[in-house]
């Protein structure tokens, strides 16, 4: 599921699971508290949606889940801990829409806010930022640019700058594993397709992947369309559990471009209506990219 496909679905439920599973913040997801409408304190707010857009647009995009208190350790890590409705929905719903011009320089295309209702104007917002092509992005208030590491915002130094102007003259791979779809054949099947999306603004050359996926989930023995194809040929099994494709010489992914490579299957047991985790191990890089390498879970549903 991509970053906003998750943004899409949240829902109350959603929230409800964060809390009593204590949601770590991660990489991508930031949990805050508001002080709307409260007079004189609006500031507090603003600041947050500065921080959190320069720092998720910098790094690999991200969501803000606002109305939650969190729990931070000795390392500033935060799990979600309890529920804190916004009372005026609405109103913080326009204060967001109208602040995401200004709180950042350059603004950032592709910004979404969404109310999460609860009760009659009263709930939960989330706002998704995506990773940026135009970075750095500046946050007006602190008039310094941040980044995302781990689940904490840092303040750049002078080579996280360069860095990010340098990366904006290459290409960007990223894995996207769509939803589950359920199969023809009869039984309590579902198949889910993986594959690379090229987010920079170059063309990616000699793209790779190195892929690990957790049991009970398997490679389908069809590939994808069900003719045994794939969309990076396959390399020799290293014996570590890792599946590894790699492109052939003429083959590119060009900007914005997504590449299927590959499918999974899953056959759950009869009464089963709900997926297990995905967790995916992966690797991936192209001609003057540096290597990628991250661990996902995904939570699909069917």
């Amino acid at each position: 599921m991509t970053l906003v496909e998750v943004f899409d679905n949240i829902t109350t439920s959603e929230i409800d699971r964060y809390i009593k599973e204590m949601q770590e913040e991660n990489l991508t997801l930031e949990f805050q508290t508001v002080n709307y409408p409260a007079i004189g304190e609006g500031n507090f707010d603003l600041e947050m949606l500065a921080r959190a857009m320069s720092g998720f647009a910098n790094s690999q995009g991200g969501i803000v889940v606002w109305g939650v208190f969190v729990k931070k350790d000795d390392n500033g890590n935060g799990s979600a801990t309890r529920k804190n409705p916004i009372k005026d929905l609405n109103g913080f719903m326009e204060f967001l829409n109208e602040a995401t011009e200004t709180v950042v320089s350059p603004a950032i295309s592709g910004v979404k806010h969404r109310m999460i209702e609860e009760a009659s104007n009263v709930g939960f917002a989330a706002t998704y930022v995506p990773s940026s092509l135009n970075a750095p992005h500046m946050d007006n208030f602190k008039k310094v640019y941040f980044k995302r590491n781990g689940a904490i915002f840092y303040k750049c130094e002078h080579f996280d700058v360069t860095d990010m102007l340098s990366r904006n003259q290459i290409p960007n791979l990223e894995l996207i594993v769509y939803g589950a779809t359920p199969t023809e054949s009869t039984g309590n099947s579902y198949t889910i397709i993986f594959g690379l999306s090229n987010t920079g603004i170059t063309i990616a050359k000699f793209p790779m992947l190195r892929i690990k996926i957790n049991l009970p989930y398997k490679y389908s023995q069809f590939g994808l369309g069900g003719a045994m194809n794939t969309g990076m040929e396959k390399g020799l099994d290293q014996g570590d559990g890792f599946e590894v494709y790699i492109a052939k010489p003429e083959q590119v992914i060009y900007p914005g471009v997504l590449l299927q490579v590959d499918q999974l299957e899953i056959e759950l047991p009869a009464g089963t209506t709900e997926l297990p985790p995905l967790k995916i191990e992966y690797s991936a890089a192209a001609e003057g990219m540096s290597l990628v390498s991250e661990t996902m879970t995904y939570r699909l549903k069917i």
